[in-house]
């Protein structure tokens, strides 16, 4: 069964995924930043 989301809870989810993925890409770990990028 899938989750219904409102607008702001996947805002949320967008931004802590995209902040994730950056911080991962300064720390030089690339393989884990794509997968933060690319769960959205």
């Amino acid at each position: 069964m899938y989750r219904r989301f409102d607008l702001n809870e996947l805002k949320e989810i967008i931004e802590e995924d995209l902040k994730a993925g950056e911080e991962e890409y300064h720390k030089e770990r690339y393989n884990i930043s794509s997968i933060a990028f690319l769960r959205q």
